[in-house]
C-alpha cells in the first residue's frame, strides 16, 4: 500500500518541524544553513528538552590552551532526561562554516537526572575560534524517537579565562 503524497508531505513537514532528521545525516544535510534551522527546544517521550552551552580556552598539563565546550542537555521542569537520550555529536557553526566536535560524558548524573553534559577538549586554531567570538551550538542527540538536532540557545560567546 503507498501513501498519498499529501500524506508523505505532511509528515514531512511534522518530523522536520519537531527537529527529527533521516538516520544517519547526510553530508548535505550538515550545512550551516541546515543546523541553524533546528529548533532550540525539542519534545522527547512527552518531556520538553533544551541545551546551553559554554566554549572557553582553557589550561591543561601536556595540552596549553586547550579549546573546551560544553553541552547540556536537560528536561524544562527538571524531570529526569528520557531514557537513552545521548549526544551523538555537536557542531559549532560561526557564520557560514560548520565544524563537528568529538564529545564525551562529563557528567553522568544517573537515570533520574533532568540533565547530562557532555565535554569536547580539543587542539583549537584561535584564529577559527578567537577569544569573544559568538558561536551557535548545535546538537545531534540519539533519543527513543531516533536522531534529532537541537540548537543551544542562546548563542555562546568564546572565553579565555584570566
Amino acid at each position: 500500500m503507498r501513501a498519498s503524497a499529501p500524506v508523505l508531505l505532511f509528515a514531512a513537514l511534522l518530523l522536520s518541524g519537531c527537529g527529527v532528521l533521516p538516520t544517519p545525516l547526510q553530508p548535505a544535510d550538515l550545512s550551516a544553513q541546515t543546523l541553524l534551522a533546528a529548533p532550540t527546544r525539542i519534545t522527547v517521550d512527552a518531556q520538553p528538552l533544551e541545551a546551553r552551552a559554554s566554549a572557553w580556552y582553557g589550561t591543561a598539563q601536556g595540552n596549553p590552551n586547550p579549546f573546551i565546550v560544553s553541552v547540556r542537555v536537560q528536561t524544562l521542569d527538571g524531570a529526569p532526561l528520557p531514557a537513552g537520550t545521548q549526544l551523538v555529536t555537536a557542531y559549532l557553526v560561526r557564520g557560514t562554516q560548520a565544524s563537528q566536535g568529538r564529545f564525551v560524558l562529563e557528567q553522568n548524573r544517573g537515570p533520574q537526572a533532568a540533565m547530562q553534559e557532555w565535554v569536547s577538549r580539543t587542539r583549537a586554531d584561535r584564529t577559527a575560534f578567537p577569544n569573544g567570538a559568538q558561536l551557535q551550538v548545535v546538537a545531534l542527540l540519539n533519543t527513543s524517537q531516533g536522531r534529532q538536532l537541537l540548537r543551544v540557545s542562546p548563542d555562546v560567546t568564546v572565553t579565555t579565562p584570566n
